[in-house]
């Protein structure tokens, strides 16, 4: 990505002229945020902004976008926090605001607080025109780690619902199958996995794996064999070779 140079030097052109002008100090700030997340100017930038424009709520979810970018979760929290108690917040930057928190909650291991934070996102992706998976899927990721299956399998049946393409939550339901014991039905989960678009090597060996084993207990026996053929030729690469 190539830096945007005429925007950088046209706002630190202002800033240069009204020192310490929140709004100048936010747009450079998400500018430099954007392109290198772990720029330390961009967050005293928006931490500035923030303390400048208390009551602006771009300017605290921005400076928790950074700070979630950069493994400050506690500020992350705090600044969403208080920039959903503020007024005229339309569905969109809600949605926005409260998967951020539900994520940043998460790993500060505030449970509670998360799943509070998840459910109203959930609320709200599900009354939008046009449903967000990406955002839903966090949620799911959230669920997985405290073992809330029957959770899961519903935010899932949700997404299925809704983008029957999401290749990840093809593959979270052909997982379910495969834990339990549902050969026939792992199987055809699988295979849609594989005709979802925007897979990466990991989701397809998987998907593979899976189709291995059901089709192992299926006594599919040559199906089995040509999965286990494609998992060989396709190593994990993060598995060292001995």
């Amino acid at each position: 990505m190539k830096r945007p140079t005429d925007a950088e030097q046209i706002l630190r052109k202002g800033l240069s002229a009204h020192p310490a002008n929140p709004v100048l100090e936010l747009f450079l700030g998400e500018l430099l945020m954007d392109v290198q997340s772990y720029s330390l100017e961009a967050g005293q930038l928006l931490e500035h902004s923030v303390r400048t424009a208390p009551r602006d709520p771009e300017a605290r979810h921005s400076y928790a976008r950074w700070a979630h970018m950069n493994l400050r979760e506690r500020i992350c929290v705090a600044q969403e926090k208080a920039a959903l108690l503020l007024p005229g917040l339309d569905d969109v930057t809600l949605l926005e605001m409260n998967t951020l928190l539900g994520i940043c909650s998460g790993r500060i291991e505030d449970a509670a607080g998360a799943r509070a934070a998840f459910r109203r996102a959930n609320a709200i992706n599900l009354r939008q025109k046009t449903y967000d998976p990406v955002t839903a899927w966090q949620y799911v990721q959230f669920l997985r780690r405290f073992g809330e299956d029957a959770e899961v399998q519903s935010i899932v049946g949700e997404i299925l619902q809704r983008v029957p393409e999401f290749g990840l939550a093809r593959l979270e339901r052909a997982k379910y199958f495969d834990r339990e014991g549902q050969p026939d039905k792992a199987a055809e989960a699988a295979q849609l996995v594989l005709q979802s678009a925007g897979n990466d090597l990991d989701v397809e060996r998987a998907a593979h794996g899976i189709l291995a084993r059901s089709f192992t207990a299926l006594g599919e026996t040559a199906n089995a064999a040509r999965e286990q053929a494609w998992i060989e030729a396709h190593p994990d690469l993060e598995t060292p070779v001995r």
